[in-house]
């Protein structure tokens, strides 16, 4: 249920990303964790999460937007996920792509996104999958859609989240 979905999240939240670094800003965390909710799947910078908190009254800089970013990852509550730069042939340092690892508690933390709920709901569940069987996963920049790249040795294949028929692409060596 609901209430339980909330009472999971609220556990790890507290025991495992406020406690270890000793934040005593829940909600400003939280907010962080909802904007990640509502840009499932996109391309976010730092500065854009220390943007979005700023209005609420808190400034505070890329760097403290990192450690909690990184805080909700170590809780494996969200994953980061590198973009790969398809025409460079090279992973990218700079705007990185964000995937929830549980959509239950997800939803029951902030409920559906406002938009394009169904299209970020199969990025994330293809990213999870991609990620169980192949471990290390990319998104492919430049896209308008979510497209994931991933290390299959010794190719280099490209799969479409709304993959439904033969929408896949390898490139040996």
């Amino acid at each position: 249920t609901i209430e339980k979905g909330q009472a999971v999240w609220n556990t790890i939240f507290v025991k495992d990303v406020l406690s270890p670094l000793r934040i005593l800003d829940a909600g400003l965390v939280s907010r962080i964790a909802g904007y990640l909710s509502d840009h499932l799947g996109d391309p976010i910078s730092l500065r854009q999460v220390a943007s979005f908190v700023s209005p609420s009254g808190r400034l505070i800089s890329p760097h403290t937007a990192a450690s909690f970013l990184e805080a909700l990852a170590d809780a494996h509550l969200i994953e980061k996920a590198i973009r790969f730069d398809l025409t460079e042939n090279a992973p990218q340092t700079t705007r990185y792509c964000y995937f929830f690892t549980s959509l239950e508690l997800r939803h029951a933390q902030f409920g559906p996104a406002p938009e394009h709920e169904a299209e970020r709901i199969n990025a994330n569940k293809a990213w999870l999958q991609l990620r169980r069987n192949y471990g290390t996963v990319y998104i492919a920049s430049g896209s308008e859609k979510v497209d994931f790249v991933f290390c299959a040795v010794p190719e280099l294949t490209q799969v479409d989240s709304t993959v439904t028929g033969s929408s896949t692409r390898t490139d040996s060596g």
